[in-house]
């Protein structure tokens, strides 16, 4: 069994797909949603969620604008107002996209630290 995931924005589903685990970004940190968590609803910061492989290794990333979660029955629902696939996301578009949004400054700074 696996935890679903589900990215949304305000006019779309941003992604969706089932995992291992998620990795969310909290203001202290980061939050782990595996299966049969306790029912949760989370507020996010600004930040990476993350699906990591039995390893925990990160396999994908996405950048969001903070947000809130609600994980329960093996799902999280992750919705938020922006939102960018890391994985397609160089650190040069980050940058000229900054000049002019401050969620793309975030993304850069990201960017910068974790690459």
């Amino acid at each position: 069994m696996t935890v679903s995931l589900k990215i949304c924005l305000p006019d779309k589903i941003f992604h969706q797909e089932n995992n291992d685990k998620i990795v969310l970004p909290i203001e202290n940190g980061t939050f782990t949603v595996i299966e049969e968590r306790a029912p949760t609803m989370l507020f996010m910061s600004a930040g990476a969620v993350q699906l990591l492989d039995k390893s925990n290794r990160t396999v994908k990333r996405w950048f969001i604008n903070g947000g809130f979660a609600d994980i329960a029955n093996n799902e999280c629902v992750v919705a938020t107002d922006k939102a960018v696939n890391l994985e397609n996301f160089s650190l040069s578009q980050a940058e000229e996209k900054a000049k002019d949004d401050a969620f793309y400054q975030k993304v850069y700074d990201y960017l910068k630290i974790f690459g």
